[in-house]
């Protein structure tokens, strides 16, 4: 490889690296040709992309990035899974593809600035998406406000049914 070509490796690897919401390092041995378009175009739909790292020149455009910290995993035959979008339904776009190959293992991944080892990745693929976690306090922020509602309501209603009731009674007599 020319060093221009190099440059251009690292500086592209970079820019990536500087973007991604969560890198995921993967070990591969005996992936097809066939098997690694699969594993691209599936992770794809969810903003993820798939390289084949060439480890010194990874190390080199991980500096200054949070990917720095995964310098000791890159070794012998790696693969990044850099997610750029959502940084879970990347890790579980590629959780539920390791499903059915054992080719590929992890290595280790970066999650909001957390290292993360190869036993903790498919714990991050449980948890539940951003949106939804946001959903969720949402739901439960909201929730003693309209008890509060409820309640002044049910007090309010209540005291003009009282009011009624005497108005009746006295229109009565």
């Amino acid at each position: 490889m020319k060093r221009l070509d190099k440059e251009n490796l690292i500086s592209q690897l970079h820019a990536d690296f500087s973007a991604a919401k969560s890198t995921v390092l993967l070990q591969f041995s005996g992936v097809t040709v066939a098997e690694m378009t699969d594993l691209r175009r599936k992770l794809r739909d969810s903003a993820v992309d798939v390289k084949v790292l060439k480890n010194t020149l990874s190390i080199i455009a991980s500096r200054g990035t949070s990917v720095e910290k995964l310098e000791s995993y890159m070794s012998g035959p790696t693969i990044a899974a850099i997610s750029k979008r959502e940084a879970i339904d990347g890790i579980k776009a590629l959780e539920e593809f390791l499903k059915s190959t054992k080719k590929l293992q992890y290595k280790a991944a970066i999650f909001e600035n957390t290292v993360f080892s190869p036993t903790d990745i498919p714990k991050l693929a449980k948890m539940p998406s951003r949106n939804v976690l946001l959903s969720q306090l949402m739901g439960t922020i909201k929730a003693p406000a309209e008890a509060f509602a409820r309640v002044m309501s049910g007090t309010v209603s209540g005291f003009f049914n009282v009011m009624t009731a005497i108005k009746d009674s006295k229109s009565e007599s």
